[in-house]
C-alpha cells in the first residue's frame, strides 16, 4: 500500500477542485465520504486521519481546529495549509475527484443526511453521552459495501 494522504493536503485538493464553494462542515463530510469510498473500493484508508462521531456527523478534529473559525462561509484554498500537489497516487486522486465532482454541489444539510444514514457507520457509533467516539474503518467499509449492494439492486430492478 502506498502512503496515506495528509488530511490538509486532501482538503486543499478538494477545495481547489470544488472552486472554493465548500464550507468547513461540507468539507468534513466530503473527506469522510472519500475515506469511506477508498476503504470500500481499495480495502485501505485514503487519509492518515480518524473521524469522530459528532452530533452533526463525522468530524476530523484536526481539520475542525483549522477550519472552525470560518463558520458557514466557503473556505478558500489559502485558508488551508495543505499541499494539493502532494497527492500523486492515481487511486487517491480518482476517489477525491469522484467525491468532489458528485457531492461538492450538495448543501450541508444534504451531506448530513447522507452521512447520517440509518444503517451507516456514524449512526452505529454516535452516542450523545460520548460525542467524540472514533468511527471505525471496519464500520465505514461495511457502510460502503451496504450502499453499493443497495445501488446495484436498484439498478437491477430498473433494467
Amino acid at each position: 500500500m502506498r502512503g496515506l494522504v495528509d488530511i490538509l493536503d486532501a482538503a486543499k485538493y478538494m477545495l481547489v477542485r470544488a472552486r472554493y464553494t465548500v464550507t468547513q462542515l461540507e468539507l468534513q463530510k466530503l473527506l469522510y465520504l472519500a475515506q469511506m469510498t477508498h476503504l470500500g473500493e481499495h480495502n485501505s484508508p485514503l487519509l492518515a486521519a480518524r473521524f469522530e462521531a459528532w452530533k452533526f456527523g463525522p468530524v476530523n478534529p484536526d481539520l475542525y481546529r483549522v477550519t472552525r473559525r470560518f463558520g458557514a462561509n466557503p473556505l478558500r484554498s489559502s485558508q488551508i495549509q495543505g499541499d494539493a500537489s502532494a497527492i500523486k497516487v492515481p487511486t487517491h486522486k480518482d476517489v477525491l475527484n469522484e467525491i468532489t465532482d458528485k457531492l461538492a454541489g450538495k448543501t450541508a444539510a444534504e451531506l448530513i443526511q447522507i452521512t447520517h444514514w440509518e444503517h451507516g457507520a456514524w449512526k452505529k457509533t454516535y452516542d450523545a453521552r460520548f460525542p467524540s467516539l472514533d468511527i471505525s474503518e471496519r464500520l465505514m467499509r461495511q457502510e460502503y459495501m451496504q450502499r453499493k449492494r443497495r445501488y446495484e439492486r436498484s439498478q437491477g430492478q430498473q433494467a
